[in-house]
């Protein structure tokens, strides 16, 4: 394999797209903004209506050390 993983940084977000949107599922389940109309600020709000996305949870994991 190329490079060395180890010594990657990784950031993951769980990010809600609210209700499945008749249409625009594919988009909301492959495409960070896939649905969204409003954005709310993150961790201020669980998205409940059609069109409401926020990020729900975050993590950052650093790289191995003396990787």
């Amino acid at each position: 394999l190329e490079g060395n993983a180890f010594s990657a940084e990784v950031h993951m977000i769980i990010r809600s797209h609210g209700p499945a949107i008749p249409g625009l599922i594919n988009e909301q389940i492959s495409i960070f903004t896939g649905g969204c109309e409003v954005d709310f600020a993150p961790f201020t709000e669980i998205p409940d209506e059609e069109g409401e996305c926020g990020d729900v949870e975050v993590s950052i994991h650093l790289p191995v050390a003396g990787s």
